[in-house]
């Protein structure tokens, strides 16, 4: 492949350059040299390429409070009863738990669909909160926001409150 695309950039810029200067047919380097140029020229861009595709396909860092855990099906996490909260971060759901957090490579829908048995909501459109997680609620209809164990603080959507307010969630807690 490199041989290939060597060979067709030295044909493309040879031409293009005779073509832009004519003169150039009375002291161009042989088309050997001029290959091997383009070659080198080549060379460097595939490196580059490959440099920056292996940079992107790189998972996140795992942060200070969990390990990132790819691929799998659902249905082999292991999501207990000591989950607090899920929170979506880009392609992955962070999993909030007693011991701390860890990052999954999954949706959000996933991610509720597997703590099936706990009870909970979905505060907002990046976050789901176990009942039991919840210590206390900060702020008003139009910004409030949940407090639960392990000093986590999840957003409560404008549209969500009164789903809240009808299971009982700011009662038991005002």
């Amino acid at each position: 492949m490199f041989a290939v695309a060597s060979l067709v950039q030295a044909s493309i810029t040879r031409i293009t350059a005779f073509l832009i200067w004519p003169e150039l047919h009375r002291s161009a380097p042989a088309w050997s040299v001029w290959y091997l140029q383009s070659g080198l020229i080549t060379a460097t861009g595939f490196a580059f390429f490959f440099l920056l595709k292996r940079r992107s396909t790189k998972s996140i860092p795992p942060t200070t409070s969990g390990a990132i855990i790819k691929g799998g099906s659902v249905r082999s996490i292991p999501l207990s009863k000591d989950v607090l909260a899920l929170q979506m971060e880009d392609h992955y759901v962070r999993i909030h738990t007693r011991t701390g957090s860890q990052l999954m490579q999954m949706t959000l829908t996933e991610a509720i669909d597997a703590v099936g048995s706990i009870e909970g909501l979905r505060t907002h459109r990046s976050w789901w909160v176990a009942r039991e997680a919840v210590r206390w609620i900060e702020g008003s209809s139009r910004s409030m926001r949940l407090h639960l164990e392990g000093d986590i603080v999840a957003p409560v959507a404008r549209g969500t409150v009164a789903v809240l307010r009808e299971a009982g969630w700011l009662k038991a807690v005002e």
